[in-house]
């Protein structure tokens, strides 16, 4: 990550991360989950999404849980093709718990387009298990590889700037940046 990044509070300060400043804050633009912090780059079409969500307990092996994020998130997407690219992998967050890591390409439509509207995006998904607290917290950055000219997306990116920080020797160094300046600053917001 270049040193054009800054640390942002999540959650009210509970945790922290460094991005660059070319992601904006979403929720200053429009309403956002409680259980989601989101940051977007409306040039190059990548967006960064933290979530709290609750343990899955189908993903039994920490080490999958990534993928399982990455499936659950194709569904929530509406993708209608998606793939794994990459196996997970697992490395310790000390005091933590365990992050696996995994990425792939969906196919998915944004906003209110049409599936024939779709764009091809590499989704990087990083699951850190926080067992004693019964949460999973998903990181996830999106980086289209394509976007439809007829997506709303379309409109907005700029293909230069697409092809310059989308590419997986650009954006998967730049999605392990981010995970690894993750911070648990206070995890009690965890308990309630």
């Amino acid at each position: 990550m270049d040193n054009n990044a800054s640390v942002r509070q999540l959650f009210g300060g509970a945790f922290t991360l460094r991005l660059p400043r070319r992601f904006e804050d979403v929720s200053e633009l429009r309403q956002i989950p409680d259980t989601q912090e989101v940051f977007a780059d409306g040039r190059t079409d990548q967006s960064v999404i933290v979530e709290l969500l609750s343990l899955a307990e189908e993903a039994e092996d920490d080490g999958k849980a990534a993928a399982f994020h990455f499936e659950s998130l194709a569904s929530d997407n509406s993708a209608s093709e998606w793939s794994l690219e990459s196996p997970s992998v697992v490395t310790d967050a000390p005091g933590l718990g365990v992050w696996s890591l995994t990425y792939g390409l969906q196919h998915i439509a944004k906003f209110k387009d049409s599936a024939e509207h779709a764009n091809t995006v590499r989704v990087f998904v990083a699951c850190l298990r926080m067992r004693e607290y019964g949460t999973d917290i998903v990181v996830s950055l999106n980086a289209p590889q394509w976007i439809s000219e007829a997506s709303a997306s379309a409109q907005y990116a700029h293909p230069e700037l697409v092809r310059q920080h989308n590419g997986l020797e650009t954006a998967l160094p730049l999605f392990q940046a981010i995970v690894q300046s993750f911070t648990v600053v206070d995890p009690s917001i965890l308990n309630g």
